[in-house]
């Protein structure tokens, strides 16, 4: 639990480690262990919990993108 929140509070605030092992009471060697060995189960689980659109649904998710910014991203070009 606590790898956790240290992970969570590396990436919420951009912070470097030593300032937020400092913030909970950790060494930085200690803060650096826990954020590797969330930041790797979070890497291993990319494969289940993102997915690009392909064919027809990646149209649609185009042109919701379009309708809610006004403009075409970046990924939309590639898309096309």
């Amino acid at each position: 639990m606590v790898q956790s929140l240290v992970f969570l509070r590396f990436v919420g605030t951009g912070a470097f480690q030593q300032l937020v092992g400092v913030s909970i009471h950790i060494s930085k060697s200690s803060t650096m262990i826990c954020i590797r060995k969330v930041a790797l189960a979070f890497a291993d689980l990319t494969d289940h919990l993102i997915r690009f659109p392909t064919g027809q649904e990646a149209v649609n998710t185009k042109w919701k993108h379009h309708g809610i910014a006004g403009t075409l991203a970046i990924f939309d070009y590639i898309i096309m």
